[in-house]
C-alpha cells in the first residue's frame, strides 16, 4: 500500500466533505506579487511572440494542428491584458484598493472620435 499515511484532508476529501477541506487563501498583498511575477513572464512571451511573428522559421515552427501563428499572438496579447486588468481592479488610481467593481474593456485603448460628416 503506497498511501498508508492519511492525513485529515485526505480522508475528509475521501468522504466527499469538501466544505471542512483546509483552503489556502493568499493575502493581498500575496495575490498582488503573484499577479506581478506573472505579469512580467507574460511581457516577456508576447515580446517574444510579437519578435518572432514575421520570421518565416519562427512561423512554421508555430503552425500545425489547427494552430497558427495568428492564435499564439492572440493567446500571448489576451493573457498580458488579463493580467493587466486584474492589476488595474486592485488598485484605483490613486495607488489605494479599488471597490473591487470589474472594468469592461481595456482601461489603454481609447476609441478614435468619429469622422464629421
Amino acid at each position: 500500500m503506497i498511501w498508508h499515511y492519511v492525513t485529515p484532508d485526505l480522508e475528509t476529501l475521501g468522504q466527499r466533505r469538501r466544505a471542512e477541506l483546509h483552503r489556502l487563501v493568499p493575502t493581498a498583498g500575496e495575490e498582488q506579487a503573484q499577479l506581478e511575477v506573472e505579469l512580467e513572464a507574460s511581457l516577456t512571451h508576447l515580446g517574444r511572440v510579437v519578435e518572432g511573428y514575421w520570421d518565416r522559421e519562427w512561423r512554421a515552427e508555430h503552425k500545425g494542428l489547427g494552430w497558427y501563428p495568428e492564435d499564439h499572438l492572440w493567446r500571448a496579447a489576451r493573457g498580458y491584458l488579463d493580467l493587466m486588468r486584474g492589476l488595474a481592479g486592485r488598485l484605483s488610481p490613486e495607488g489605494s484598493e479599488s471597490d473591487g467593481r470589474r472594468r469592461r474593456g481595456c482601461p489603454h485603448r481609447r476609441r478614435a472620435p468619429r469622422p464629421l460628416r
